[in-house]
């Protein structure tokens, strides 16, 4: 596949995944919460091998990396699972990377 097809389908992952599962996904940036950690593990069982584990591990990555997902990531904010409920507490360490990555993709965007 190319980077624009891996990009689009990525991008369609993550559509599905914010209509299936509206509480803990969104496409609208300021909507993002984060996420439980291990949720990849929540997804592959709720979808029950619908779409690729290679291909979800993608989107999901897509997610988390973006800058509106890592701008919800600061020290004391809820993690969500698939429903919403309260799974875990956003880190110092955990937002402190998180900051770093947002400033090296909105970088790398820049450039």
């Amino acid at each position: 596949m190319t980077l624009i097809s891996d990009e689009n389908r990525a991008k369609g992952i993550i559509e599905m995944l914010a209509r299936r599962f509206p509480q803990a996904f969104s496409v609208v940036e300021k909507d993002r919460k984060p996420l439980k950690l291990g949720i990849f593990s929540d997804l592959v069982a709720a979808l029950d091998g619908s779409v690729e584990k290679e291909e979800l591990s993608a989107a999901l990555r897509a997610y988390v990396r973006h800058p509106g997902y890592l701008r919800k990531c600061r020290p004391g904010v809820n993690r969500v699972d698939l429903s919403s409920n309260v799974a875990g507490m956003v880190s110092r360490r955990e937002a402190k990377f998180a900051r770093v990555e947002r400033d090296r993709v909105e970088d790398a965007r820049r450039r």
